[in-house]
């Protein structure tokens, strides 16, 4: 059986758009050409042939209603420098599901499950009270008659996910509930030195002190709690919150066993954290997409 990984993920997902799949709603591409691009990650430069070029991702950016762009210029991920143009870019894949073409402009969708949408945006930060460093981001956020959180993921189910915490977590008392209630050993603490040479503390937990037991490792459980954090510290605690996960599903049977490990591990979740959920009255559920499209005309037919 063939190996499979990001790459070879990415790939698939490339020769889906060549087999005329969009890459924003009702927008196509014609060929190889709009491929290659020079990205430079962590100071080196390579040459990519899994990103848009530097020409069409002009074109795309210039698809992007005003207010898109501001949002995306506002937040902290610069993802308009590369990863908005990577074929398996999640910060596309939020755009693409949350938006209409309107007359070749992409724009917000402006309703949802039969809800008028009071306010959206993307790119959301949550700030976690006495916890330093960059709040979380919601790759997308929108107000109808409760608070919707969405996370969204593409090829980064390929990623390995540690599980730290900065030790300055243990100011809030949200992670100190999360610890009281997993009897967490906060003994193991490493050091991380920055490229200003200052040195940052975390405390390091393995999956199981969460309850998760599978040996697979493809749901970043850690972003994950520090998203709970932040929607907890953002909402009142009575209010109904609907907190989902988005992530594409590539139509291709060499990924199936990829996905299978996937679910398992967010049944794992999904029984491990019930007690939040409850508690703070959140709504979790997990949504697949297999097209870089506007979301309500697939979510019936692929909600987890």
């Amino acid at each position: 059986m063939k190996k499979v990984n990001k790459k070879t993920f990415d790939l698939a997902i490339k020769q889906s758009f060549l087999e005329h799949a969009p890459i924003l709603p009702d927008i196509f591409i014609t060929g190889e050409e709009v491929f290659g691009r020079y990205v430079t990650t962590r100071g080196i430069t390579k040459y990519h042939d899994i990103y848009f070029s530097e020409d069409f991702g002009k074109e795309l950016k210039s698809r992007l209603s005003e207010d898109i762009l501001k949002r995306y210029k506002k937040g902290n991920g610069n993802e308009l420098i590369s990863k908005f143009f990577s074929v398996a870019s999640s910060s596309r894949f939020a755009v693409s599901n949350f938006t209409t073409n309107e007359n070749g402009v992409i724009k917000y969708i402006n309703s949802y499950k039969g809800e008028k949408i009071e306010k959206i945006e993307f790119e959301h930060g949550l700030p976690i009270q006495n916890v330093e460093g960059t709040p979380p981001q919601l790759d997308v956020w929108f107000k109808t008659s409760v608070d919707h959180f969405v996370e969204v993921k593409c090829h980064e189910i390929f990623d390995t996910h540690k599980i730290e915490f900065r030790t300055s977590y243990s100011n809030n008392c949200i992670f100190k509930e999360i610890q009281n209630h997993y009897k967490l050993d906060r003994s193991k603490i490493v050091e991380r030195r920055t490229n200003n040479e200052r040195v940052n503390t975390f405390f390091s937990f393995p999956r199981e002190a969460f309850g998760i037991r599978t040996k697979t490792n493809h749901f970043d459980l850690k972003q994950f709690i520090c998203h709970l954090m932040g929607i907890v510290s953002n909402t009142e605690k009575k209010a109904t919150k609907e907190f989902c996960y988005l992530f594409y599903h590539l139509d291709n049977r060499e990924f199936d066993s990829i996905y299978e490990e996937l679910n398992a591990e967010i049944e794992e979740v999904k029984t491990s954290f019930s007690w939040f959920f409850e508690k703070y009255n959140i709504k979790f559920h997990v949504i697949f997409n297999n097209r870089f499209s506007t979301l309500h005309t697939h979510v019936n037919q692929m909600e987890h």
